[in-house]
Formats: structure tokens, C-alpha cells, sequence
């Protein structure tokens, strides 16, 4: 009988403290959600981007977007967007369109797949970095 009402207790309170652990409110996570196809400006010279994350409100947010595509069988070209004015985080998704351009010395983008990656700086309310975000996805570049 003992062991019977050990087990019932033991049963009880993991189901009482899984029902706390459940009632918790969900805390927005720090996270890039998406990144758009890319649409090829200036003959490739320039391109523009979306992308889609979501930040604690309380942060601010920094972000820039790398471009890398495959041009020929030995060369790759480099396209980078950025933006050091600083965005709310707000807890729900934003998204933020980019414009940018291949850097100097290499060749225009073109349509096709290309590698985007997003980095999303987030820095708290004295301005100390919080934590970085970095996203990759094959896209689309297309022409306008």
C-alpha cells in the first residue's frame, strides 16, 4: 500500500508541475524566418532582397544580407546589402527589403541560384551587443 501511495504522489506532482511548466507564456524567439528570391538590378550589378525575422521587443536590430553565386566553373561573385540605422524589434515578424550591390572588383550577378545570408545584430537597450542571428537559404535572382 506504501508503494502504491508513493507512486500516486510521485504521479501527481509531475503532472502538477508539468501543468505550471505548460501555463508559462511563450517568450518571442530571436530568429530570421525567411528570405525572399532576389530580384537583379543595374544588369546585375545591383540586386534587391527581403527577409523576415522576429526580435524581443526591448532589442534593436542591425542587419546585412551577403549574395554569393557560382558565375562559371571557377568563379564565384560577391553581392552585399547593409544598414547600420537600427530597427525596434517588436516581438512579432518584420520585414525589412534590402537593396545592394556586387562589390568592387567582381563580375554582376546573374539570374539564377544564388546563396543569400542574412545577419541580423541585435544589441540590447544600453546599446551592448545581445546576440547575433545568421541565416543561409538558396534563392532565386531574377531580373527585373
Amino acid at each position: 500500500m506504501k508503494m502504491h501511495t508513493r507512486a500516486t504522489a510521485a504521479l501527481v506532482m509531475t503532472c502538477g508541475l508539468g501543468l505550471f511548466a505548460a501555463a508559462a507564456p511563450a517568450a518571442a524567439a530571436n530568429e530570421v524566418l525567411d528570405i525572399s528570391d532576389g530580384t537583379l538590378l543595374a544588369k546585375g550589378i545591383g540586386f534587391q532582397i527581403s527577409y523576415t525575422y522576429t526580435c524581443d521587443p526591448g532589442l534593436t536590430a542591425t542587419s546585412a544580407v551577403d549574395v554569393v553565386q557560382r558565375i562559371s566553373k571557377s568563379q564565384v561573385t560577391i553581392a552585399v546589402a547593409g544598414d547600420a540605422s537600427k530597427t525596434e524589434c517588436t516581438g512579432n515578424p518584420q520585414t525589412l527589403t534590402f537593396v545592394g550591390q556586387t562589390k568592387p572588383g567582381y563580375l554582376p550577378l546573374k539570374s539564377g541560384v544564388a546563396l543569400a545570408t542574412v545577419t541580423v545584430n541585435l544589441s540590447n537597450d544600453q546599446n551592448q551587443p545581445f546576440q547575433n542571428l545568421r541565416f543561409a537559404k538558396e534563392i532565386r535572382l531574377t531580373n527585373k
